[in-house]
């Protein structure tokens, strides 16, 4: 940890004199501990805006889920910190990530496709049968909880879907 602090602060240093820009991006998805994954995320949120450094922060659904029931703060720090930005990614089990077509999306047509990607991102995720809950979850749950929409979806599909995913994030407010 005190590496990142002085890679940090350096970075801080380096910003208020140049022109160059460092990003800093923490992707979110240790859904087996989840208490270990928000202290982790809690000690990067606090040194990155006792610093004033901007950190990007993607987070899953499962991870959305699992935040909004055991760790509401986390999800109030990126509502209202000056630093950090939610963001939001998806991995599988979701059939739309890159070379994990066990749906037969790919077989679709356009509009099926949007509809099943849509139920995705607005409902919950079962990582056992990787299928869409009946519980609201996805991107939505991700938006209503911050109260604005993630301006950040990292979408990794397969190039005959990968349009229609993001014309789905874009209507959904990405």
């Amino acid at each position: 940890m005190r590496n990142l602090v002085l890679i940090l602060a350096l970075a801080s240093c380096a910003l208020a004199q140049t022109e160059a820009y460092v990003v800093f991006s923490i992707n979110v998805q240790d859904f087996t501990y989840p208490d270990r994954s928000a202290a982790v995320l809690r000690r990067i949120l606090d040194l990155h805006e006792r610093l004033g450094v901007p950190v990007d922060l993607y987070l899953t659904t499962t991870m959305v889920d699992l935040f909004a029931e055991s760790a509401p703060d986390i999800l109030e720090r990126l509502k209202t910190s000056k630093f950090a930005s939610a963001s939001y990614h998806v991995r599988p089990p979701c059939p739309y990530y890159t070379k994990f077509d066990w749906a037969g999306l790919s077989e679709m047509g356009e509009a099926e496709l949007a509809k099943r990607i849509r139920d995705y991102e607005t409902h919950g995720l079962n990582l056992a049968t990787g299928r869409p809950t009946k519980e609201p979850g996805g991107y939505a749950k991700f938006a209503e909880l911050l109260g604005y929409a993630p301006v950040v979806a990292s979408l990794q599909s397969d190039a005959g879907i990968g349009p229609t995913v993001q014309e789905v994030f874009q209507e959904l407010g990405a």
